[in-house]
This record gives C-alpha cells, sequence and structure tokens, in this order.
C-alpha cells in the first residue's frame, strides 16, 4: 500500500485544525500533554470510523462542530487502513510471561502479549522473519547469541529463553533488562506475519540506551524499505532525534496553542530559524529542539511552585 504522505485534523481530540506531513517513518515529539498519544489515535480512529461505518469521537469543547480525519497517500488517494489498529504501548512486565502454545495465527497486542507465540510460530516455520529477529536482536543486543522456546510444566505454556554470550545456561526472557525485553517486542511485532500497513508505537526509546538509538533507527529504516510497512512513533528523546539529522521532515513537532493541540513539520520549522545566530546552524538536531528554538518542548515556570 502506498504510504501516507499527508495527514489534516479537523477538531478531533485535542486538535483544532491541524496538517503536517508524514515519511515513511515519522518521529513525533513534542511535550507531556501536547497530543502526541491523540495524533497516534487519529489514525485508529480514523481506521474504525471507516471499517465499521461510525463517526469519528467529537471534541469535547465543541461537540457539534464536524470532526474530520483526512489521509492523503503517496497516489493521492485516501487510504484504507486496517481496523483494529494498535497503539503499541509495549508492557515490560508482560513481555515474558510464558504463554499458550500459538493456536492459528498469532499476533503481538497492544502491551506486548503474544511475543512469545509469534516468536513460537516463526521459529517452527523456519521463517525468514525469525532469522531476521534474531540478526537485528543480536545487533542491538551484541551479547545475545540465540533464541529458543522450552516447555514449562504443568499445562505446557511456552517460554522464551536467550543464550547470553559467556553463560552456559539460558536466560529467560522475563529474567533479562526492561530493555532488552521491549527490543525483542519491537522487532517481533515488526516482523510478525501480515503486520497493519500503518505500526503506531509510543515511546520508541524506552528504557533503552541512548548508544541503541542509531542502531534502531537503521534497523527500522531498512524495516520499512524491505515490507512497506509506514511506522509513525512517538518520543521525548532529543539524542534519538539527532539521527533525523538528514530528514528533518520526518520529524513531527506536537504543540499546545491556546488548548489546542497543533502539528509541525521540523523541517519547516528551521527555514524560520535566524541563522545570524553563532550556534543555531552548528547545533545537533535533537539539541536545537531541547533547547526551544524550533518549539514542540513543555513551557517552565522559572522558579518552580514552593
Amino acid at each position: 500500500m502506498p504510504y501516507i504522505k499527508h495527514v489534516s485534523l479537523t477538531n478531533l481530540r485535542s486538535f483544532g485544525k491541524a496538517e503536517c506531513r508524514l515519511s515513511p517513518f515519522t518521529l513525533v515529539v513534542g511535550a507531556n500533554n501536547s497530543g502526541k498519544t491523540n495524533f497516534l489515535r487519529a489514525f485508529a480512529d480514523y481506521a474504525a470510523a471507516r471499517a465499521l461505518d461510525v463517526p469519528l469521537p467529537p471534541h469535547r469543547n465543541t461537540p457539534d462542530d464536524q470532526v474530520l480525519v483526512e489521509l492523503t497517500a503517496e497516489d493521492g488517494t485516501s487510504p484504507s487502513i486496517r481496523h483494529p489498529l494498535t497503539i503499541y504501548r509495549f508492557d515490560p512486565d508482560t513481555i515474558g510471561r510464558p504463554e499458550a502454545a500459538a493456536q492459528s495465527d498469532p499476533f503481538v497486542r497492544e502491551n506486548g502479549e503474544g511475543v512469545t507465540q509469534v516468536i513460537e510460530r516463526l521459529s517452527e516455520e523456519g521463517s525468514p522473519a525469525f532469522a531476521a529477529i534474531l540478526s537485528q536482536f543480536r545487533s542491538a543486543i551484541s551479547e545475545m547469541e540465540s533464541i529458543s522456546l522450552t516447555t514449562l510444566p504443568p499445562g505446557g505454556r511456552k517460554t522464551i529463553m536467550l543464550q547470553e554470550r559467556g553463560l552456559k545456561e539460558k536466560t529467560p526472557l522475563c529474567d533479562v533488562s526492561e530493555g532488552t525485553r521491549l527490543v525483542l517486542a519491537l522487532l517481533t511485532a515488526l516482523h510478525q506475519k501480515d503486520p497493519p500497513s500503518v505500526i503506531l508505537i509510543e515511546d520508541l526509546d524506552r528504557a533503552l540506551h541512548p548508544r541503541l538509538y542509531e542502531r534502531l533507527v537503521l534497523i527500522i529504516h531498512g524495516i520499512v524499505r524491505e515490507t512497506g510497512t509506514q511506522i509513525i512513533a512517538t518520543s521525548h528523546n532529543p539524542y534519538l532525534i539527532d539521527y533525523f539529522q538528514d530528514q528533518p521532515e520526518a520529524v513531527v513537532l506536537v504543540e499546545k496553542k491556546d488548548g489546542l493541540s497543533t502539528l509541525a513539520n521540523l523541517d519547516d520549522r528551521l527555514k524560520a530559524i535566524d541563522w545570524d545566530s553563532p550556534t543555531a546552524e552548528e547545533m545537533p538536531l535533537g539539541q536545537m529542539w531541547f533547547s526551544g528554538l524550533v518549539g514542540g518542548v513543555p513551557t517552565l515556570m522559572r522558579k518552580p511552585a514552593a
């Protein structure tokens, strides 16, 4: 399916009138309560409205005004998005729990449940997707050597076991770090059978060491190219934004103005900067965002309340 290149929102959730361009891999940044999650929900709302022929949820402050979500694909059409559309908010306490043996076609759920079942099915089938998950997992977490499953009595529930370099015994997935579990969940969601055409991810960088960001961005770009899946993810991390230095158009800023959420592409904001500043042009992209030069950051009181 052609990727979505433009989105326009009218009176949806926290938005008044807002629009922006999208890329095959889009990073959405902004302050807490700016509307990032509502931006992701817009795509799920759109998919539900088209599939179920139901109205979009009204704006709570202007319930009588028309609500619109308009998506435009790169070929100029209004795309169909499979319903239901999941917003991934991975729960590390869920990822790695023993799961029942896979039935039919397992899939990764919003909180990460199903990772074990998907890994089991892909491994049993000798799927290239399983090989890709292992290769990319080892690329991100270098001490990992293999992924396997074991059956737990009674009941035959399955759990993922990881072979770490230098250790004799395998380690259950539930016993490794939160960041390691989240990396495996993300890779499994991206490589599962018949993934959605659009994948939405909340807090992409959660619990990850900043040195992993470059590798993560490269891996995701590779998956996007190979599968045609479009990925839209949120973050608060300036170091992650640095790896979009060559494509600022792929970063979307969300911020509140007069109580309503707004959207802007970072490349448009860069064009408006006063480049006579002696440091702005030399700043890493993330530092430029963090500094407030381009907006999309919290407005702080000068002194904390007593």
